[in-house]
């Protein structure tokens, strides 16, 4: 049986890849927790920090797959900017360590980016635009961009922005921290100055599929079909969950003194993915009905 492994296998993207690849791969989902937060067939889980080369190592040595989708990163953009060493280990060199266990072993690698590679100033981006980033967590993912490219020149690395979706045991998204919040009749305040394409989790993980086994190579960006702003997103979810929009009140990111500067005129152009393999992105309402329904069978809404 072909074996596929995923790294960050805790994550949100990491248990819908897991999840998907597992109808027809052995896949091996790595994560730095003691165990797997979600059970699935035809998967093991192996407890890895991708900081230490001998776990990647001994990783790779025991899956021996045939590729690795690497989605472990440190992505709380405010701690990269307080931990600056900590986002560099786990962002850098934890990506350095995976690509260079990839190229030792033949094995292809698809690596996760991120818009925030861009300074925001006139998105949304295409590719060839050139990278800018404004704040440390997207210096540390454009860094392990750079390596990739060096250690391995035929890895897909594939940018997304704005990552929405249930799974169980995932650590809370804008969506599912709204839908609590406005749940409770919690009021919130959402800012209105940053725009992209927020993008389902089920959606990248069937992109990266589809990528993985046409051989796709090079950067490509894989985000949602609709760029609007955080606010107009969430005005859509509480409709789409039938929630009190009116609890949400509209802001700017300056309100909110965050130690990491946001890129706010962002987004990602997916002409490309769209034009070369046809993939298309749901809708922003279709994709947060996914959502409620996997909620509802989850047994979160009632």
């Amino acid at each position: 049986m072909r074996t596929l492994c995923v790294t960050g296998g805790n994550g949100l993207l990491g248990m819908k890849l897991a999840g998907l690849a597992s109808r027809s791969f052995r896949v091996f989902s790595a994560d730095v927790q003691e165990g797997p937060s979600l059970e699935l067939p035809n998967t093991e889980y192996v407890r890895t920090d991708v900081v230490d080369p001998a776990q990647v190592e001994g990783l790779l040595l025991r899956a021996k797959p045939e590729a690795v989708f690497h989605t472990a990163a440190f992505t709380d953009v405010d701690g990269c900017e307080i931990h600056r060493e900590r986002a560099w280990s786990v962002n850098v060199t934890g990506t350095e360590n995976v690509a260079s266990a990839c190229r030792r072993h033949g094995v292809r690698m698809i690596h996760l980016s991120t818009d925030y590679v861009f300074d925001g100033a006139a998105g949304p981006y295409s590719e060839t635009d050139a990278p800018n980033p404004v704040s440390h967590y997207g210096r540390t993912k454009l860094e392990s961009e750079r390596i990739v490219q060096s250690l391995l020149p035929v890895a897909l690395i594939a940018r997304t922005m704005v990552l929405y979706g249930y799974a169980a045991g995932a650590r809370d998204n804008f969506v599912t921290w709204l839908v609590a919040a406005l749940g409770r009749r919690t009021p919130v305040r959402i800012v209105t100055d940053q725009y992209g394409h927020p993008t389902l989790a089920d959606d990248l993980a069937r992109a990266l599929m589809l990528l993985f086994e046409r051989n796709a190579a090079g950067i490509l960006h894989a985000a949602g079909a609709e760029w609007l702003n955080r606010f107009e997103f969430a005005v859509k979810a509480a409709e789409v969950f039938g929630l009190d929009s009116s609890l949400i009140t509209p802001t700017t990111s300056d309100a909110f003194k965050q130690p990491a500067p946001r890129p706010l005129r962002s987004g990602l152009k997916t002409d490309k993915l769209r034009g070369a393999f046809g993939f298309i992105f749901s809708a922003v309402d279709e994709g947060l009905r996914t959502v409620r329904i996997q909620m509802e069978e989850a047994g979160i809404l009632k």
